[in-house]
């Protein structure tokens, strides 16, 4: 049941030169400009023709060693659909607080077209070329290519040169259109050891080799003289790339883009030791603790000192206690929507303005829980959109929350939003493990996956009256599914709350409706109670009446429709569905036949239906409880779960076959 295909790499020093087919920008025929639609995908807008990423590094005596990441691209548009290709946008970052900021610069640009059956090459202006701020510590590029239409061919080339050696930006090598040809390379010297990870589900080619490069280092690693260092080269290479189609149940698409990602594991400079980054998990709590914005937040206190004293009261239990403590910083904070996992402003600033990132929330909570005398630590995570976190990274998290261990339990907290619980945490964060970071540097796995199931229980009372089934019903929704669907109801009034649950159940005509909470603070569950009436449940042939079981509460559409699935099934966290209703049937009527009871189970019992039904003398009683125990099965399991729904409905289908008593004897 994991996240994300990952294929690691590690650089080995040996290997087999190679590197895949090679083009370049400024080779386009009257024959390609002319080209109507993809030869492997007709149905595409547009294609990358070739892609090519290079990653070297370079010095710059009084300033130190950068690293440059060179992209040639050529793309061709087949459709209108497609021109928004040649729009493109590049990030960078501009936040460093000890180091330049990234530079970005376009070195060729040029679009092609046919005119009167000649070759126009048009090259992109100044003009073109535009600098967005996306937050105070991104920005981006915005490149517009020139005169681009429908059966043109541009090419763009851009470095991006930064002097952030933790991370390189990931290579795509996979996008909403087809791709042909991909390409990419990376040069760099053996002080520098990188961990690669290929993100998706696409094989590539893959080849590294150790050269010779002569260089003049610094003199902080070489006194000066003249060092010939080892440099690792490594080539990879696609071919036939499909475009990235998103399908249902999934948690974000951007997760299994084909992409290449190299993050430092180590360092080994010439009469240094050697640094390890992120070999270990204990190297990379080592090293978040240790930084500034993390750990030093997590010890300042003064700021909140007065307002502990006034929340503990020693007359209340530790769970009175660590929860008002939790509502407290809930209340008082206010999130800005930005998922970090260090600090921006700091916490006392943050506590000040009464607003703050997601670290310095959950550090201030963490830091009150601590001096109220918790066992209270931070757990780095990463969002849905950010991926999974499988091997030791720095930068695979993005997030942090606080955990409590208490009773020999650990109690899970995130005070960026106002409708979180204890253990009951936003969706965007339930995603697979996080990293429980403890001051010594050490860490542990913690699971995000919630303890309990959220539940959704419906309990109808019906009877059939003539041709028209009148009834009751009362749906609880507790965790989870409560706060799902206090988002979507939570500002309407009774008779746009009748129309919600109307189109939820297509064909009920709905008389009263009323709810149990309608605010989204704290909701742990929510209860609506609603009386209805169906003209169509009903159905009758002859002197026969046909029912079905379970009324209007089931849906009898199977979303997993793929033949063929390459994706995980992401339904986002474990529930269970449990149904009894109850119905009675005219005096005039007798059962004829009713379902047989159902039970069916799959993935070792993660997942599973019970159905069961009786007659008692003109009442007939149903019960159902579908019940799946995980948020993420792997795409190996989808022709599993698919079979499961299916069986599910044709359980549903079943009919209840009454029959009208023939009073006369005749």
């Amino acid at each position: 049941m994991k996240k994300k295909y990952y294929l690691l790499v590690f650089f080995i020093l040996f290997g087999i030169a190679f590197f895949g087919q090679t083009q370049d920008l400024g080779n386009v025929t009257l024959e390609s400009l002319q080209e109507k639609r993809h030869p492997k995908d007709s149905s595409a807008n547009a294609a990358i023709l070739f892609k090519k990423g290079f990653t070297y590094m370079s010095f710059k005596a009084g300033s130190g060693y950068f690293l440059n990441h060179n992209i040639k691209l050529k793309i061709k548009i087949y459709k209108k659909e497609g021109l928004s290709n040649a729009n493109l946008k590049i990030p960078f970052y501009v936040g460093f607080k000890h180091l330049s900021d990234e530079t970005f610069k376009v070195k060729n640009a040029f679009t092609y077209n046919v005119i009167e059956s000649q070759i126009s090459k048009i090259a992109l202006k100044s003009e073109g070329v535009f600098e967005n701020k996306i937050s105070q510590n991104w920005h981006e590029a915005l490149v517009t290519m020139p005169n681009v239409k429908v059966g043109s061919i541009f090419e763009l080339e851009y470095t991006v040169t930064t002097q952030y050696f933790n991370r390189f930006p990931n290579f795509d090598f996979q996008y909403n259109i087809p791709a042909d040809n991909v390409e990419y390379r990376s040069e760099i010297p053996e002080f520098f050891i990188y961990k690669t990870l290929q993100i998706g589900y696409l094989g590539l080619k893959t080849n590294v080799e150790v050269v010779p490069f002569e260089k003049v280092f610094s003199s902080k690693y070489c006194n000066g003289f003249r060092y010939e260092p080892q440099y690792v080269v490594s080539d990879y290479s696609f071919e036939n790339v499909p475009a990235l189609m998103d399908q249902n149940f999934v948690d974000h698409i951007e997760n299994y883009r084909g992409s290449i990602q190299n993050e430092l594991e180590r360092t080994r400079m010439p009469d240094s030791p050697v640094k390890d980054y992120t070999n270990t998990w204990e190297g990379v709590a080592k090293i978040i603790y240790n930084y500034s914005d993390f750990g030093k937040q997590l010890k300042l206190k003064s700021y909140f000192a007065n307002d502990l004293k006034s929340l503990i009261n020693v007359n209340i239990s530790q769970e009175q206690k660590l929860d008002t403590i939790f509502k407290f910083v809930q209340h008082k904070m206010n999130w800005d929507n930005t998922e970090r996992m260090f600090c921006q402003n700091g916490v006392e600033k943050a506590y000040q303005s009464k607003i703050g990132n997601s670290a310095e929330i959950n550090f201030i909570l963490i830091a009150m829980l601590t001096e109220a005398g918790f066992e209270a630590s931070p757990v780095v995570v990463s969002t849905n959109s950010n991926g999974n976190a499988i091997y030791p990274s720095i930068t695979g998290f993005n997030y942090v929350i606080a955990a409590v261990k208490m009773a020999n339990k650990k109690i899970l907290l995130d005070a960026t939003r106002k409708y979180t619980l204890p253990n009951l945490l936003p969706t965007e964060i339930l995603n697979g493990n996080g990293r429980f970071i403890k001051k010594d540097g050490s860490s542990e796995e913690v699971s995000l996956m919630p303890p309990t199931h959220s539940k959704q229980t419906i309990n109808i009372i019906a009877e059939i009256r003539g041709r028209t089934l009148h009834g009751k019903a009362q749906f609880i929704y507790t965790d989870h599914k409560a706060i799902d669907l206090n988002k979507k109801t939570k500002n309407l009034n009774n008779d746009a709350l009748i129309e919600y649950f109307e189109k939820q159940f297509t064909t009920i005509k709905i008389d009263s409706i009323s709810k149990s909470n309608n605010d989204l603070n704290n909701v742990k569950c929510t209860n609506i109670r609603f009386s209805f009436e169906h003209s169509n449940l009903v159905d009758y042939i002859g002197d026969q009446m046909l029912i079905n079981p379970l009324l209007f509460t089931e849906s009898m559409t199977n979303d997993l429709k793929q033949d063929v699935r390459y994706l995980p099934i992401y339904l986002g966290y474990p529930t269970q569905k449990k149904q009894s209703i109850s119905f009675t049937i005219p005096d005039d009527y007798e059962v004829v036949s009713i379902p047989k009871p159902f039970s069916y189970s799959i993935e070792k019992g993660f997942v599973r239906y019970d159905f069961n039904i009786a007659q008692v003398d003109n009442v007939i009683q149903i019960s159902s409880c579908k019940q799946i125990s995980s948020s993420m099965f792997s795409a190996d399991s989808f022709p599993t779960l698919k079979d499961f729904f299916n069986k599910v409905i044709d359980v549903c289908n079943q009919k209840i076959i009454l029959q009208k008593k023939n009073i006369n004897g005749n």
